[in-house]
């Protein structure tokens, strides 16, 4: 049940507020839709990009797990020991299965470097 009230579509007690033109509401669906789609695709393509964005993060950590792995001279259960992180939860990490914390990776790497630092100044 549409009603012109001036020069705004109304339906009961919602107010849509768009002009209402004479050849009816045809266009003003039309201009909903229209919005709607292009909101969506907004929207569609900033989720996409959050998520490239989260699995670019995601390799690179694992990329740099693997690095400081190799700079520690160990195989992975003695990595896991080094830092007193469960086995399983690095090899999740390694494997892709789950998602290492950013911060976990800095203070491995600031453990790692503090250590060694110590190491050769104590020599």
């Amino acid at each position: 049940m549409d009603r012109a009230v001036g020069n705004i579509i109304t339906r009961g007690d919602f107010l849509f507020g768009i002009v209402y033109f004479e050849w009816g509401t045809a266009f003003f669906y039309d201009y909903i839709f229209m919005n709607i789609l292009r909101y969506t695709t907004c929207l569609l393509f900033i989720v996409a990009e959050i998520r490239k964005a989260c699995y670019n993060i995601h390799m690179n950590t694992r990329e740099e797990l693997i690095k400081l792995k190799e700079q520690t001279g160990y195989n992975w259960k003695k990595f896991a020991e080094y830092f007193g992180i469960p086995y399983r939860t690095v090899q999740d990490w390694y494997m892709g299965k789950r998602r290492m914390p950013e911060y976990l990776l800095s203070l491995m790497v600031y453990k790692f470097e503090i250590e060694r630092e110590q190491e050769h100044t104590n020599v």
